[in-house]
């Protein structure tokens, strides 16, 4: 699997930026480190289409016919051919001009908008205030937006239930330096947020709005509260790299979170709990699940997985994941010797799931994402780990000892999972 160079006319080029995703994170001694995938470089199409998350992490698991690569400093073009896209990287939005167009017109947007924030590039969203704008004003009220008394303008933008725009446009503010704008526009995010009946949003939308609150404050003077929201952002999104930076600046040292959960340790529960069919979720009447047993398999060298999961199949995260485990078991040598799934759910573990489950199920079945289903119903071992986030996934190595944990994409289980001599 490798890039070769290709020779694509500039009109091709510009006609795919706005739906281009740059490289936000290359995990070291990944296939995709190896393959010489750098931060900054584009992905502009998979499959002849638009590369948008769910789209690349598909593009993980099942081979494309191409993918292309743009290195916008040298204007170099990358094709990869009939080839899986490798682990190892990460991607967000190339927060272009182009892709500020889509942005207004509501035709090119998703949460993972904020993917770039997290890898540190705050400056890159000051010029897309008027785009956020132009997505929260009504259609009629944007288009005479220009013609809008500027109170009755932020007032339609206060009352939107778009709270993702919101919380855009309170960033463009802070990227900006209007400190009072965004202050607003992260307070309005909360009060939208507040009215929603299901009340929640990812951890690292979460963790924008005390970004956002610690730096306001602080440029009021507030170092005391400012300190408070940014330690409140790095116990929501710890790999926040905004929020690591304002932490080194405001407490004189680097961020240390709390130790990952048994890393370093052996897996204190050797567990024997009951099992599920894997997809279809039907009690088992054979023997309970035994971790013993499963370790007792491992050889120098290679790694198993737990994932405690507070409810099977209902954690948006968790089906990302099973992504980078198919990728991980069918996509080369050397894949986890067996993945047991803790499901910890106290009701029925029927309840809350999707309604495309079946077809979802169906999807990664024919993909051969292969793993075990366990039942924890007291909760107990994710009590015992500490696990206050799910999932959380931990590479177990031989004698039972927890070499990494987190994420199954984050860049640190990666770099685990593929360095060498593990």
């Amino acid at each position: 699997m490798a890039l070769q160079e290709v020779v694509w006319p500039t009109s091709l080029i510009t006609k795919m930026l706005p739906g281009a995703r740059r490289i936000t994170w290359v995990a070291k001694g990944t296939p995709a480190d190896k393959m010489g995938l750098k931060v900054g470089q584009l992905l502009l199409s998979v499959a002849a289409e638009s590369p948008d998350s769910d789209l690349v992490l598909a593009a993980q698991l099942t081979p494309m016919p191409e993918s292309i690569f743009y290195d916008e400093a040298t204007g170099a073009t990358h094709s990869l051919q009939e080839a899986r896209l490798p682990l190892g990287f990460g991607t967000g939005p190339a927060l272009n001009k182009a892709y500020g167009l889509e942005l207004r017109k509501g035709t090119h947007y998703g949460i993972d908008v904020f993917d770039p924030w997290i890898a540190g590039e705050v400056e890159r969203y000051a010029p897309f205030v008027q785009d956020f704008e132009a997505a929260l004003l009504p259609r009629k009220a944007a288009l005479l937006g220009g013609f809008m008394k500027a109170d009755k303008r932020e007032a339609a933008m206060l009352d939107s239930t778009d709270r993702w725009s919101q919380l855009g446009l309170g960033l463009a503010h802070l990227a900006a330096g209007d400190f009072d704008k965004a202050w607003t526009f992260a307070i309005a995010y909360e009060d939208t947020l507040s009215r929603d009946p299901k009340g929640s949003d990812m951890t690292h939308l979460t963790a924008l709005k005390f970004y956002i609150a610690a730096r306001c404050v602080l440029e009021q003077g507030d170092a005391d509260k400012a300190r408070d929201w940014v330690q409140r952002s790095l116990d929501f999104t710890p790999r926040a790299v905004p929020s690591q930076r304002l932490y080194r600046k405001l407490m004189g040292k680097g961020f240390e979170g709390p130790p990952m959960p048994g890393a370093g340790d052996v897996f204190p529960d050797m567990y024997e709990l009951f099992q599920y069919d894997p997809y279809d979720i039907v009690p088992r009447t054979e023997e309970p699940l035994r971790l013993a047993d499963h370790v007792a398999r491992l050889e120098p060298g290679e790694y198993g997985l737990v994932c405690l999961l507070g409810r099977y199949r209902s954690n948006g995260p968790f089906l990302d994941d099973l992504y980078t485990l198919g990728a991980l078991q069918t996509g080369m040598s050397g894949g986890p010797v067996f993945c047991h799934i803790v499901h910890s759910f106290k009701d029925d573990p029927e309840l809350g799931f999707q309604q495309d489950r079946r077809a979802q199920e169906e999807f990664f079945r024919e993909k051969g994402v292969r793993f075990d289903v366990c039942y924890d119903p007291d909760h107990a071992i994710g009590e015992t780990m500490d696990v206050r986030l799910s999932p959380m996934w931990f590479v177990i190595r031989a004698g039972g000892h927890v070499s990494s944990a987190g994420w199954l994409r984050d860049a640190e289980i990666l770099e685990d999972i593929f360095r060498e001599g593990a």
